[in-house]
């Protein structure tokens, strides 16, 4: 009996969110037609000719890093803060021999590894570098580089990757500086612009009309701007401190594998 009231105090939960969602559906549901605001951004970002153009098709990184960069800033600091936070609570993993000895995974899936490692973190580099100018981004070819060692760590074990001189002390480093980079692009412009005497902004990627100072844009068959320096350092950032939260969690004392 009890057993049956529970069933069907659940059911009759369900179908009650469910009505309540079903009333007010009209009023959750976005509209039809594009803000003000949305309209904006994939008008001005491709344009050229805009006076707030971004110069790229790529309007998520647009909007990412130069119409919102303050935003998306402050989200790489409170990413870099909880993985520092977790480095200190956790203690940096020390190099010592693995418990039980164990090979780690077979000889099979080792030799795969070594052979999709490189790619995974070629396809995670060309992705973050193509990100001002295609879909991808800083953010996302980091997140795929990690993907890397956390397959190194899964076949071979932690050791393996720490006896590669690969360190809680050098990711961290890494992490630090990529963050630095950002910090010190979103300035750039604002320092040029206090150097020569002309209105300038923080996280100003190209001229605006009342702010001249601009990054140099096309240097041949390369575009040098703000969005494709803030995806190179993201992407430092992102990797590292994925790598790093992947070295905390899983420590050598608790997985099997070789030391060379």
């Amino acid at each position: 009996m009890r057993r049956a009231l529970q069933v069907a105090f659940v059911v009759t939960t369900v179908l009650a969110f469910s009505l309540l969602a079903f009333a007010v559906s009209e009023h959750l549901l976005p509209s039809a037609g594009l803000r003000s605001l949305a309209a904006f951004y994939l008008s001005a970002a491709p344009d050229p000719q805009n006076p707030y153009t971004a110069a790229t098709p790529a309007v998520v990184a647009a909007v990412l890093w130069d119409y919102r960069g303050v935003d998306t800033f402050y989200e790489t600091v409170v990413l870099y803060l909880a993985l520092v936070a977790g480095v200190l609570s956790l203690g940096a993993p020390k190099l010592g021999k693995a418990a039980g000895g164990r090979p780690g995974l077979s000889p099979i899936v080792k030799a795969a590894v070594r052979v999709v490692a490189p790619v995974v973190v070629s396809a995670g580099l060309a992705m973050g570098l193509h990100g001002s100018e295609n879909p991808g981004g800083g953010f996302h070819g980091g997140a795929t580089i990690a993907v890397a060692p956390l397959a190194v760590i899964a076949a071979f074990s932690t050791t393996f990757l720490l006896g590669k001189r690969v360190s809680a002390e050098a990711l961290l480093l890494l992490m630090s500086a990529g963050l630095v980079g950002i910090g010190a692009t979103a300035l750039s412009a604002f320092v040029a612009g206090l150097l020569v005497g002309a209105n300038s902004y923080v996280f100003q990627n190209l001229p605006k009309p009342s702010a001249p100072v601009d990054f140099p844009g096309k240097v041949g068959w390369a575009t040098i701007d703000s969005l494709l320096l803030f995806d190179i350092f993201e992407l430092l950032t992102v990797a590292s401190g994925f790598t790093l939260a992947l070295v905390e969690l899983v420590p050598p004392a608790e997985r099997g594998g070789e030391a060379r």
